[in-house]
């Protein structure tokens, strides 16, 4: 995980970072996680026009409700796709996917604020980051499994996502099992 306070890689474990002297997160059992936790990465937003950096977003039930946590925009792909277009057309490819990586690892460490490398929730960081927060009794009128699609509305807004097959299938299934 990495520290709140300045930033610097500590151990999952660690009560106080090494750098600083900041008190680390509340620990997962320490939040009381007992029930309704599933977690899922990396969907991206379907439908639009989108130059190169196509916004991310990961998905978060827990007890009562769903987070669609939205990660802050990065233009890193974008940005290596201008500069590589002015050497040649393999140089934008490269300069995407080196912007894909950059923004790849951003989001893993933006992620880190709120659940370990074990896939543990270890603080409620996600509050202050979510899109949409569902409460669970309203996620069948809410909630439309398209193919390998969701759509997501909520208060007038509507989101379409796509996922990889693996987690459009775990999210149907974990729905499915414990909500449904």
């Amino acid at each position: 995980m990495f520290c709140t306070n300045c930033g610097k890689q500590i151990a999952d474990d660690s009560s106080f970072c090494e750098k600083c002297g900041n008190k680390t997160s509340t620990s997962s059992r320490e939040l009381n996680i007992t029930k309704n936790f599933f977690y899922s990465k990396e969907w991206t937003k379907s439908g639009g026009f989108y130059f190169a950096s196509i916004p991310h977003f990961d998905i978060l039930i827990i007890q009562e409700y769903l987070y669609l946590i939205k990660f802050p925009k990065s233009y890193a792909s974008t940005i290596g796709l201008i500069i590589g277009l002015f050497f040649s057309l393999i140089g934008a490819v490269l300069g995407v996917l080196i912007g894909i990586s950059i923004e790849k690892n951003k989001r893993k460490e933006f992620r880190s604020r709120w659940i370990n490398t074990n896939g543990q929730l270890t603080t409620n960081e996600y509050e202050n980051n979510y899109y949409f927060k569902i409460p669970i009794s309203d996620l069948n009128n809410n909630f439309v499994l398209n193919g390998k699609k969701i759509k997501l509305s909520y208060r007038g807004e509507m989101i379409t996502l796509k996922g990889n097959g693996n987690e459009v299938d775990r999210l149907s299934q974990y729905i499915k099992k414990n909500i449904t």
